[in-house]
């Protein structure tokens, strides 16, 4: 998140971090949402969601994830 804030090279920042301590919890996970931040404008909560819906739906009025995972919008729900 701070790489995202001072606009650094999010995957790289990531990738280096990985390289030097001790992770806990999965590294691919980060370095793919890391990828969507960089790659296509992601912000790191939106691409870590995007990653851990490992293609389910997404609840979300949110259209970032509109050409990357089938998305319940809920706005619509809330028109209904």
């Amino acid at each position: 998140m701070v790489a995202y804030r001072e606009e650094r090279d999010t995957e790289r920042v990531v990738a280096n971090v990985a390289a030097l301590l001790e992770v806990r919890g999965d590294v691919d996970t980060v370095l793919t949402a890391a990828t969507y931040v960089e790659d296509h404008g992601f912000t790191p909560f939106d691409a870590l969601h995007l990653v851990e819906s490992d293609g389910d739906t997404i609840v979300s009025s949110d259209e970032t994830y509109e050409s990357f995972a089938p998305r319940l919008d809920l706005k619509a729900v809330e028109d209904e």
